[in-house]
């Protein structure tokens, strides 16, 4: 990953942004943790195209993500919408726009 897409990681701490990973999932995650060191981020799941990664819990896990697994970032602008600013190849995000909601309810 690049040093400015990990700048823009970090300057979306607490924020929504849609990762793209290299295994073709696309996250849509509230940012809570930028660790340039270990080179991972920690985020809040808010939807993905693969919930079968995830397991399901009562409240909603923070999860651990290398950098190394992450092809794309795309801040997300208030409205969640709008893209603010983008990093990476990203024209394989989702077919219509959307994602599915991560429920966090078992099954």
């Amino acid at each position: 990953m690049t040093p400015d897409a990990v700048t823009l990681l970090q300057q979306n701490i607490n924020k929504i942004v849609r990762l793209t990973c290299r295994d073709g999932e696309a996250i849509v995650a509230k940012i809570t943790l930028v660790d340039p060191m270990d080179e991972e981020i920690v985020f809040d799941l808010v939807s993905t195209t693969d919930e079968s990664k995830y397991e399901k819990f009562d409240r909603e896990p923070a999860y651990l993500l290398p950098f190394s697994d992450i092809l794309s970032v795309e801040a997300l602008g208030d409205d969640k919408v709008q893209p603010a600013k983008t990093w990476g190849q990203t024209e394989n995000l989702g077919t219509d726009g959307t994602f599915p909601r991560f429920s966090g309810v078992s099954k």
